[in-house]
């Protein structure tokens, strides 16, 4: 029963080295598709701590000394911040998902390189 069970599992490693030969062909690919998402990622991720950040400000300057330039600061920062942060995620999707399209058609041409590489020579590309 066990033998059965490992026959099928790969090792860390393993996935590492595919994931790693993943990466390696999108780069050769199209590298501004793992730009962009990468960045399209992490800005997605890190937005809603942002305000969250900014909000805890606030309350512990409302629970301490009460300034009014240190309330003022985080309350316009999470406002305008906020906003911002959200602009830039719209950017960062749109430019993943153009790229994701080129590189859709770069992929085959890559793919049609790797099987057929002699046609490729003959048309010049």
């Amino acid at each position: 029963m066990e033998e059965r069970k490992k026959v099928g599992k790969r090792s860390l490693r393993e996935d590492w080295k595919l994931f790693s030969r993943g990466l390696g062909i999108w780069w050769q690919i199209c590298p501004k598709v793992l730009v962009y998402a990468s960045l399209h990622a992490v800005a997605g991720i890190a937005a809603p701590y942002f305000p969250l950040y900014l909000s805890a400000l606030l309350v512990n300057e409302l629970t301490g000394a009460c300034r009014q330039n240190q309330l003022f600061v985080p309350a316009a920062l999470a406002a305008a911040g906020q906003f911002g942060i959200s602009i830039f995620t719209r950017f960062l999707q749109g430019r993943d998902n153009i790229w994701r399209a080129n590189g859709f058609h770069q992929m085959e041409l890559y793919m049609m390189k790797q099987t057929n590489p002699q046609s490729m020579r003959a048309s010049g590309n």
